[in-house]
């Protein structure tokens, strides 16, 4: 009787977690078609996604992928079974954008299966219920799949199994799962020092012996069809002769370097124009990543010493801080290495957030079960998934038409409140609301750049700047003004990102030390 209740209330809980997972899944999948659907229109292909097609298409007609330079001068920069992806479905339903954002929606959805029982397996179901919500319907999530289609959704499924096949011991599963990963996309071979580290510390050298040759396996026999299409030339994104980290004439983005390259290049406009009354003219500008001007050039020479640098530090730091339990060491581990390696790379997009992030929620699993007995979203939680979708509404109908215009940067502008306030309200029950939420308000503010926002002010700064002798006031704005503003939201976001490691190290201070 005992044993037949047992199994009875095992058949419930585990039906009515199915049905959770099912209709968590539903939703998701619902709400990204919803976006992807709204934002179909775009002065071209918008995002990556002529890299995709062209990627496809080489392996549709036949050429070698590696050998032949897609519509932007590049080799193609992604992992080959992205291309085999794209491929397919591209034979398939065309390239209609609307239908190309499919593949990143589907695997962004199932991304939660794994993230959700790897959370039950370290914590309790309540929990992984909530956490999967939270996951599932977060700012950075949603623009990643259903906004924008970005292909960083399919690898991170993959990672994400590996981490819990790992965690349930089957290694060799886990093994070729990251090799998948990283046949999508270079990103995931960070995550190796992690899983060594992690290895040693429960099983020991074998068993990292027989990972890796599993891996290597696993890596070689998938890849061994596109070395038949491109030789060895099939190695190029991940021997550094292509890829995200070098193809690019300088640093960019939100990398550390191209905050201190930036304020050069602004200091050296400024000393031009004051003592000529014109602008560096745009084929000489520094502010411009792709000029090969003496700053630009410096400074890519210098970032693959400054990445290495930073994987030392990482290293150090993983060796100062031990942690007791081994899988809450993976985790920050695996959470350092991304995260650091950003900060320490040449190139630091704000979508690339998405890497860490699901990482960054199990941290969570391990020291908060308390507050997530109950997975029933409150008010504010349910507020606060409301506003997110309601920014990505506004961001999609503003960028289609309305841009370029003066209420487009007042709405965009709108945007990146209702998504930091939003972040912070769904966040609510997590210690970190209030970093987290800075970090998606800055990062909203960074990707609205491109618009001008200073011109909503334009009315009253015309009062003190006048027109140049190049061009009109906008055009001074936008070679001056915008980058002085792109350069203070850098500064931001790399302090907001600081802070954010900060506090993490300070939340995991009770768990130092080797068990």
């Amino acid at each position: 009787m005992r044993n037949g209740k047992f199994d009875m209330l095992n058949l419930m809980s585990y039906s009515t977690e199915k049905r959770f997972i099912i209709l968590l899944l539903l939703t998701s999948f619902i709400i990204r078609i919803i976006l992807a659907y709204i934002f179909i229109q775009y002065p071209g292909i918008p995002h990556d996604f002529y890299a995709y097609i062209d990627g496809a298409n080489l392996l549709l007609d036949g050429k070698p992928l590696y050998l032949t330079n897609i519509s932007n001068g590049n080799i193609f920069l992604y992992g080959p079974l992205l291309a085999a992806l794209m491929a397919g479905w591209i034979a398939i339903f065309g390239t209609d954008y609307f239908l190309l954002k499919f593949p990143s929606i589907i695997f962004s959805c199932l991304t939660i299966i794994p993230f959700f029982y790897i959370v039950k397996r370290i914590s309790n179901i309540q929990t992984a219920k909530y956490l999967s919500i939270i996951f599932s319907f977060s700012y950075i999530n949603l623009y990643s799949s259903g906004f924008l289609g970005n292909d960083d959704d399919v690898f991170l499924f993959f990672m994400i199994t590996s981490i819990y096949l790992l965690f349930t011991k089957r290694y060799k599963l886990s093994a070729v799962n990251l090799a998948i990963s990283i046949l999508f996309k270079q990103i995931p071979i960070i995550l190796f020092p992690a899983i060594i580290i992690y290895l040693y510390r429960t099983l020991g050298i074998r068993q990292i012996a027989k990972y890796i040759f599993i891996f290597t396996i696993s890596f070689l026999i998938l890849l061994f069809p596109f070395y038949l299409n491109s030789g060895v030339a099939v190695l190029y994104p991940y021997t550094g002769a292509v890829n995200l980290q070098t193809h690019l004439p300088t640093v960019w983005a939100l990398s550390p370097l191209n905050l201190i390259r930036t304020g050069i290049g602004i200091y050296q406009n400024a000393i031009y124009y004051f003592s000529t009354h014109t602008m560096i003219p745009y084929d000489q500008n520094p502010l411009k990543h792709v000029v090969m001007c003496p700053l630009n050039i410096f400074f890519n020479k210098i970032a693959t010493p400054y990445g290495i640098l930073g994987f030392i530090l990482m290293v150090i730091y993983i060796f100062k801080f031990r942690m007791k339990d081994e899988k809450l060491e993976f985790t920050r581990n695996s959470f350092l290495f991304i995260f650091g390696s950003l900060l320490f790379s040449k190139v630091f997009c704000t979508i690339y957030v998405l890497w860490f992030f699901p990482i960054f929620l199990l941290l969570f699993s391990f020291k908060e079960k308390e507050k997530f007995e109950n997975y029933i979203l409150s008010k504010k939680e349910l507020m606060g998934i409301l506003l997110v979708f309601i920014t990505l509404l506004i961001q999609s109908v503003t960028l289609i038409h309305y841009s370029s215009q003066p209420q487009g940067r007042v709405l965009l502008s709108l945007c990146c409140f209702l998504g930091g306030i939003g972040t912070y309200l769904m966040f609510f029950r997590l210690i970190f609301r209030k970093i987290w939420a800075t970090i998606v308000f800055l990062c909203l503010l960074y990707e609205i750049v491109f618009i001008n926002p200073l011109l909503i002010f334009k009315p009253i700064l015309i009062k003190f700047i006048p027109d140049t002798p190049i061009g009109p006031f906008e055009t001074y704005l936008s070679y001056s003004m915008r980058f002085a503003l792109d350069f203070v939201i850098m500064f931001m976001i790399i302090i907001a990102m600081i802070c954010f490691f900060i506090k993490i190290h300070k939340y995991l201070k009770d768990d130092y030390g080797i068990r």
